[in-house]
């Protein structure tokens, strides 16, 4: 009987406690000491003695769990501390390389030319053409800043404005230029009075001005369509022969120059004509009586 107790208590503590680990000893009436882990002397006093009988101690599923969620935690954890900071080190990594820098403010221009002309860059620009058209290249500061402006500019005599747009890269930061463009004129027109008569021109070229017999000098003046054109005349006033010719040059202010010609004929005085008309007579009458005397003969 007391056999069949020991085995029924291990067989129970076996399906009780699946882990198990040797622990106390169970006493001949079936108890287990508390104290003693082998049969010694004064081992289950008052129950019997004992035998030396192994018992099987139930360990804590719980505490085993414990353990066991505290490991499975310490590796998870560890785990997805290295996944973490191996995700930290990249970002750091793509940060380091990807790095978004500000986009810049600069709206300046650094080259501006005009017709190839290397022009001073300012806020306003001043320029001066005989042409009827500019054609404008502007070069922005930085390199990703848009420029905007029309080219080629037409252009019309007088002052002509125009503006050259820069926009930063940025795309709020703006700056504008502006050219005064001056079309110079090309206008040579002149009106031209000799002796306060009205001279009269040809491709450039006079009528004739008649001039009275007694007149010993000439007097010229004039009127420029432009008044921005010039003159370049030099001429000897005194009229010492019965035609003269004067040449004189209007220079516009785009620099172009035109020649002009005036032909000037004095009239012969009263009595030479007389003199003259009176000597035609007689040539006239000494014909005649040539010819009369031939029919005689």
């Amino acid at each position: 009987m007391k056999y069949k107790k020991i085995i029924i208590t291990f067989i129970l503590s076996i399906f009780i406690c699946p882990s198990i680990v040797s622990a106390n000893i169970i006493c001949n009436d079936g108890t287990m000491s508390k104290t003693c882990t082998s049969c010694t002397k004064g081992c289950c006093s008052g129950h019997k003695g004992c035998t030396n009988n192994p018992v099987i101690k139930k360990t804590s599923n719980k505490k085993s769990n414990k353990k066991s969620n505290k490991v499975s935690n310490k590796k998870s954890n560890k785990k997805s501390n290295k996944v973490s900071n191996k995700t930290s080190n990249t970002n750091i990594l793509n940060n380091s390389v990807v790095k978004v820098l500000p986009k810049s403010k600069d709206a300046l221009l650094k080259e501006l030319t005009l017709n190839g002309e290397k022009i001073n860059i300012s806020d306003t620009i001043e320029y001066s053409t005989n042409k009827d058209e500019v054609v404008i290249t502007a070069v922005a500061n930085h390199k990703n800043a848009t420029v905007k402006y029309e080219t080629p500019f037409k252009v019309k005599e007088g002052l002509n404005t125009t503006k050259i747009n820069v926009i930063a890269e940025d795309k709020v930061t703006k700056k504008d230029y502006t050219i005064n463009i001056n079309r110079l004129s090309d206008n040579v027109g002149i009106k031209v009075y000799v002796n306060d008569i009205d001279v009269v021109f040809n491709d450039y070229i006079s009528d004739i001005v008649r001039l009275d017999s007694y007149t010993d000098e000439i007097y010229i003046r004039y009127e420029l369509e432009d008044e921005k054109s010039k003159v370049n005349l030099d001429y000897d006033k005194v009229l010492d022969t019965s035609e003269k010719q004067i040449k004189f040059e209007v220079v516009a202010e785009s620099g172009k120059t035109q020649e002009y010609v005036i032909n000037i004929k004095k009239d012969e005085p009263e009595e030479v004509i007389e003199t003259k008309k009176n000597s035609l007579i007689v040539r006239v009458f000494e014909f005649i009586l040539k010819i009369l005397k031939l029919f005689r003969k």
